[in-house]
């Protein structure tokens, strides 16, 4: 099968699609035969070095951080699934959703309702989850209340929008000026633009700032959330935690650092939703599974509102 992998880090040039062996499911996995798979930021940190703690003793490391296809086998353990069923999932620290076939948990996966294409369900699990455990369940957002979603035209921060909106909250949403009318179709109340405006000056509190570019510093923060209100942000950085400490002992706010975790339950409720209609998988482009570098070439180099996928 085709993967799209690196065996050293660097930039998008570093990506190689290899011939390898099939993946065979074990356990409690089920083998996918991809029908999408999507770009994310962790893919970029990754491929970068960034992440090379996580990963220097694995190289060649297939790249892909979720992914949707169909099922063609099952592993012993599975209980779950069946082969011919399509599904959405997250592969987790393993990676390997850039590639033509790719073994997942049964527990990270969801089934993708008919109807529901694959690019769309590929731009789901670890993107709309973040933004649904930010929100709901970090964030413990509630009907009224005001939200401030840094990053709003990302692929995280468009899902946010949306959801907030769903939950009934009152959104501020901060990203490019040539990105408004996209978050305001999102369902964003007011927008602003974190080239132009100043978000210290605002003069607004908010119940939550999802901090979804994980730009914001302790003091912009400080100026924007209410008293006892939560902060959540999509990166952990050593000073961010040690300040978010004294805040929280101070009892002005809590800071929570977003660590998505691949639920199954998650994934199907958000694929309930774009079945609905009620949810909008905004993929801003899609590239051939052979042209993963320049996929990742196009998502740090422009401008990107939405997703960017990949396809076999």
């Amino acid at each position: 099968m085709k993967a799209a992998r690196i065996h050293q880090f660097g930039g998008p040039e570093v990506i190689q699609i290899d011939e390898i062996e099939r993946p065979r499911p074990k356990g409690s996995q089920i083998l996918l035969k991809v029908g999408g798979s999507s770009l994310n930021h962790i893919d970029l940190s990754l491929r970068s070095g960034e992440l090379k703690f996580l990963t220097q003793f694995q190289m060649p490391k297939t790249i892909g951080f979720d992914v949707a296809g169909e099922i063609v086998e099952c592993g012993p353990a599975v209980t779950g699934f069946l082969p011919g069923e399509r599904v959405a999932a997250m592969t987790g620290l393993a990676a390997g959703g850039a590639a033509e076939y790719c073994c997942v948990e049964q527990e990270s996966a969801a089934r993708v309702p008919d109807g529901v294409g694959w690019a769309d369900a590929a731009a789901i699990p670890l993107a709309a989850a973040t933004a649904l455990q930010a929100l709901r369940g970090l964030g413990n957002l509630r009907q009224g209340q005001r939200v401030l979603i840094n990053g709003a035209s990302g692929g995280v921060g468009g899902f946010a929008v949306q959801l907030a909106k769903l939950f009934g909250a009152d959104i501020t949403a901060v990203c490019r000026e040539s990105h408004f009318d996209y978050v305001r179709a999102l369902g964003a109340d007011a927008v602003m633009d974190y080239q132009k405006d100043s978000l210290a000056g605002l003069g607004e509190k908010f119940d939550i700032v999802f901090d979804a570019a994980a730009k914001l510093e302790t003091e912009q923060v400080k100026a924007l959330v209410r008293h006892g209100g939560h902060v959540v942000t999509t990166r952990a950085e050593p000073r961010k935690i040690m300040e978010s400490f004294v805040e929280r002992f101070r009892g002005t706010f809590q800071t929570h650092f977003m660590l998505t975790k691949p639920r199954g339950g998650d994934f199907a409720f958000l694929l309930g939703l774009v079945e609905q209609g009620r949810l909008k998988p905004c993929v801003a482009k899609t590239f051939p599974l052979t042209e993963t570098a320049e996929a990742h070439r196009y998502f740090e180099t422009q401008s990107v509102a939405g997703k960017v996928i990949l396809l076999p």
